[in-house]
């Protein structure tokens, strides 16, 4: 692990900590996820990583922020265990397939979130 994971580990750390506080308030934790893998699927990019927090589903706006560009792009698919399910929970490890995003706008750490 280099210096630079450690710093984006630490800023997701932060971030999660920030979204947590609303848990109680809200009922449920706002959708978070860093992405660990990056490929490409015809015009569509598959992302995979741990869901950290919330619940994501098909159908369902993300934003992130990588390589100093924010971007905005939708939940087409989700694969936990090359299964095809409805949707993903904190702690499960998912693939998601994304529309609207490039693979060159990701970056492995890249945190996604749901679209308020």
């Amino acid at each position: 692990m280099g210096f630079r994971d450690l710093f984006m580990k630490t800023d997701f750390e932060v971030w999660l900590q920030q979204h947590d506080k609303k848990k109680g308030q809200e009922g449920s934790a706002a959708f978070a996820m860093a992405v660990n893998e990056i490929s490409s699927v015809r015009d569509h990019v598959l992302v995979s990583g741990t869901v950290r927090s919330g619940s994501v589903q098909p159908g369902d706006i993300l934003l992130g922020s990588s390589r100093g560009r924010t971007f905005q792009c939708s939940v087409l698919q989700i694969n936990v265990g090359h299964i095809k399910v409805k949707k993903a929970s904190e702690g499960q490890e998912a693939s998601l397939l994304l529309k609207g995003v490039r693979k060159e706008d990701l970056s492995t750490g890249t945190v996604l979130r749901r679209k308020k």
